[in-house]
């Protein structure tokens, strides 16, 4: 492109519960020995949330874990190195524009002859 872009950065980011497998009763996951099953975690999910919500009830910390699980976060921002450069590139392409185009206006005539009499130069006197 002939005119510079600001850039945009966007950020998603996406969030699971795991957990590993560890004592007896845990049953682990087929593909992956060492993680629990979906069924136990749906289960650990449950007792965090609601431990969450016991312990921080004005916060209701295990209903922002839910959100959190479900959607993520997302974040959007201009501010970057390179938009100030951008910003500055196209600030002097303006004032290089401004400068050609005031080569071609033409210089106003001022109201006022001006003077073209010969000033008199003041005499010196030596005096010794």
């Amino acid at each position: 492109p002939v005119v510079p872009d600001f850039y945009h950065q966007s950020s998603e980011f996406t969030y699971a519960l795991a957990g590993v497998a560890h004592g007896e009763h845990w049953k682990p996951e087929a593909r992956n020995p060492s993680k629990l099953s979906r069924r136990d975690l749906r289960r650990v999910n449950a007792v965090v949330i609601a431990e969450l919500n016991n312990r921080f009830p004005q916060e209701k910390l295990g209903d922002q874990l839910t959100t959190l699980l479900a959607e993520g976060t997302s974040s959007q921002s201009w501010w970057s190195p390179q938009n100030c450069l951008t910003a500055f590139a196209l600030f002097s392409m303006a004032i290089a524009v401004a400068a050609m185009i005031s080569m071609f206006v033409p210089v106003r005539k001022s109201a006022s002859k001006p003077n073209t009499e010969p000033v008199e130069s003041p005499e010196i006197a030596i005096v010794s």
